[in-house]
């Protein structure tokens, strides 16, 4: 029967821990990471929605404008309006602006969006965001 010779330092405490540092991280390190990776997973849902509206109603805007010479400010902005409760637009009709110059549309839209966490009955505000959808064109 062959004999095995272990050296006494091999398996030595100071061996031992340094073996099981390297087997990954802890679990202080992975909640801490978890933590963070989670925050910005729902931050990133509540905020995109913000840009897909912000778009898309751009989108809206430079789509109407090749009609606009048949089409009415007064039908324009009831369409436009539409399209803006549709996406969910913090916006009124006041800051919807349509300027009509030498067989040229431009519409102006300013609006803010308002990223903010409910926490004990109340909104903390986390950050606030302006859009400015300003378009133009011949019709």
């Amino acid at each position: 029967m062959a004999r095995y010779d272990l050296h006494p330092l091999l398996f030595s405490s100071t061996r031992l821990s340094r073996l099981r540092c390297q087997r990954g991280i802890s679990n202080l390190t992975l909640l801490v990471f978890g933590s963070m990776l989670a925050v910005v997973v729902y931050s990133a849902y509540q905020v995109l929605p913000f840009y897909y509206s912000y778009f898309e109603m751009h989108n809206q805007m430079l789509s109407i404008i090749p009609k606009a010479d048949t089409l009415k400010d007064v039908q324009i902005r009831k369409r436009l309006m539409g399209f803006i409760k549709e996406l969910d637009i913090p916006a009124d009709e006041r800051q919807l602006i349509l300027d009509r110059r030498d067989q040229k549309l431009r519409l102006r839209l300013n609006y803010e969006e308002v990223y903010s966490i409910p926490w004990n009955d109340r909104d903390i505000i986390i950050h606030e965001f302006p859009f400015s959808i300003d378009v133009e064109g011949a019709y």
